[in-house]
């Protein structure tokens, strides 16, 4: 078990110089205003966005109506011993955030009035007609698509296709009258990429130790359910959450396929869970060489089907053996021990070099099922990554 920040959340801190008892762990604060644009009743939390662009979710003790103008009660940096420690003194900056090991904050904040209009940026997490979830790290919202609001590809999108589907990060227009948020307009930063890493927040509704799986609902409208069925690997001890924890975290997606993997999760109910590393959880990265080789594999399976490789008969071995390469993905994901990954390898090379070539041989038990030169290579790739897991 290796507890403390996740990935993201380490790259987004700048380092404390040196350990001091009253110093705290922050981030610098160019803006010291911001707008309230949701609120996150799980962890009590204002969303908030300041005005150099950032998406804060604060941990308050007071609920504060979307559209209100807050100041941002920071935390100074300076002596020794007292308040923020930077590890390299940021420019033109005199004052911080307290933020949490999950990435979340805690500040006070000062009413001062309302605001009409603003723009976030954060990643969609799914997709309705006239609604959308869009995520960030410690709160999800859920905000009206105003009617003729369009969705544009940005700079960086590189081809045509779907505009603002799930994982993709996009910068959204709100307006913000009459304590409501709706999306007036949104222009995609980037489209969905295998294997990023994605935010998510929300309530624990069942855990299975046994299979590696937690469910996390994000729902605060039925009409607009939104469940997440994570895998965690082994060796993350969520025996510290139960069910109805609200908790914060990331999640990864899989390569080629619909399987989502934990990389981060954390209690996050209030400031004070969100920064105790004993409820604070990161996953050992998988090796990258073993998940570009099932990854390939993956691909190629698909592949052969598009391409023929497979006859009728042998729809039944690329829907099973499919399946299986999904497990030695989801296997490798969750970190578990090399025989058990061995031996799903395995399993898939009996499979495929079972499976009756094509054309079948004068001693061949039944029709065929996959082209002998396809069955070849892709038991080649498999031995390949089987003597890759052994080294």
């Amino acid at each position: 078990m290796r507890t403390g920040l996740t990935a993201a959340g380490t790259a987004a801190i700048l380092a404390i110089a040196a350990p001091q008892v009253l110093a705290v762990q922050g981030q610098p604060l160019p803006s010291s205003t911001a707008v309230v644009v949701a609120w996150e009743p799980g962890s009590r939390s204002n969303v908030i966005v300041s005005t150099s662009g950032r998406v804060y979710a604060v941990h308050s003790l007071r609920r504060y109506r979307v559209g209100t103008r807050v100041r941002i009660r920071g935390v100074k940096w300076g002596r020794m011993g007292l308040g923020i420690k930077w590890g390299l003194n940021p420019r033109g900056i005199k004052w911080g955030i307290r933020m949490a090991s999950n990435g979340t904050y805690k500040a006070g904040l000062a009413p001062f009035g309302t605001q009409r209009t603003m723009a976030l940026r954060g990643v969609v997490l799914r997709r309705w007609s006239g609604r959308v979830a869009i995520s960030f790290r410690g709160s999800v919202i859920f905000l009206p698509i105003s009617r003729g609001a369009v969705w544009l590809p940005g700079g960086t999108l590189t081809k045509a296709g779907m505009v603002g589907e799930v994982g993709s990060k996009s910068v959204f227009k709100l307006n913000l009258a009459n304590g409501a948020a709706a999306v007036t307009g949104a222009t995609q930063v980037s489209p969905p990429i295998p294997q990023q890493s994605i935010p998510f927040a929300g309530k624990i509704t069942s855990i299975d130790l046994t299979n590696g799986t937690i469910v996390v609902s994000a729902t605060k409208n039925p009409q607009f359910p939104i469940v997440l069925t994570l895998t965690f690997p082994e060796g993350m001890d969520l025996t510290v959450f139960t069910v109805g924890t609200h908790i914060a975290g990331t999640f990864v997606t899989s390569q080629t396929g619909p399987e989502l993997f934990v990389t981060g999760i954390s209690k996050n109910q209030n400031f004070a869970q969100a920064d105790d590393p004993a409820t604070n959880h990161s996953a050992p990265a998988p090796n990258p060489l073993d998940l570009q080789a099932i990854k390939q594999l993956r691909l190629s399976w698909d592949a052969a089907k598009v391409a023929g490789k497979f006859t009728q008969q042998g729809n039944g071995l690329y829907t099973s053996q499919r399946q299986q390469l999904a497990l030695i993905e989801r296997a490798i994901m969750r970190n578990q021990q090399q025989p058990l990954v061995l031996l799903k390898v395995k399993a898939f090379i009996d499979r495929v070099k079972g499976a009756v070539p094509l054309p079948p041989s004068s001693n061949s038990g039944g029709p065929p099922q996959i082209d002998v030169t396809y069955q070849t290579e892709v038991v080649a790739q498999a031995q390949a990554l089987y003597a890759q897991l052994t080294d």
